[in-house]
Order: structure tokens, then C-alpha cells, then sequence
């Protein structure tokens, strides 16, 4: 898939989040992650479709995906964070926020 395929499909996947259609958005971001494993975007966008189809460890491991790439991207700790909460894990809610 090249470059500009890539973006068109973070967008459509963007704009089904915007939908309410997680299922096929997150289909959408694993698309753009299969052809660049580094897209950060993709990944924590991959994060929320999963929170929101509460499936919160997906979630979890795209968020932590996106922190092996770059461990200073604070989207990611603030969505881990968040689930967390939801999950009443206080220990770990402490140390991503």
C-alpha cells in the first residue's frame, strides 16, 4: 500500500470512529498498522476504536504499542490511564497519569 493509500485509510477509519462505527474502523487502523508498523496515529486510534468496542485489552496493547515507538507520546498514557479508571486499577491509573 503506498504512502498516500495509507493516509485515505487512517482517514476513513477516522471518519468511522466519528461514525460510531468502531468495529470497522478499528479494521481500518489494523489495515494501516499491517502496511507501516511504526504509524503512531493508527495505533492510538486503533486504542480508542477497541475502548470503545470495550474491548479494553486491545486497547491496552495498541497503547502500549504506540509507547514502544515513542515513549514520550502522552495521548497514549492519558487512553491507558483512562482505561484504567474504568477498571478500577488504581496502581496503574497512578503511574500513566
Amino acid at each position: 500500500m503506498e504512502n498516500e493509500a495509507i493516509k485515505d485509510m487512517l482517514s476513513q477509519g477516522i471518519m468511522l470512529m466519528t461514525a460510531s462505527n468502531y468495529q470497522s474502523a478499528k479494521e481500518c487502523f489494523e489495515s494501516v498498522i499491517k502496511e507501516d508498523s511504526h504509524n503512531l496515529e493508527a495505533y492510538v486510534h486503533l486504542g480508542n476504536a477497541c475502548a470503545n468496542l470495550e474491548k479494553y485489552e486491545e486497547a491496552l496493547e495498541a497503547f502500549k504499542k504506540t509507547l514502544i515507538i515513542d515513549n514520550s507520546f502522552a495521548e497514549a498514557y492519558f487512553s491507558m490511564g483512562s482505561i484504567y479508571v474504568l477498571k478500577n486499577i488504581v496502581k496503574q491509573t497512578a503511574i500513566v497519569y
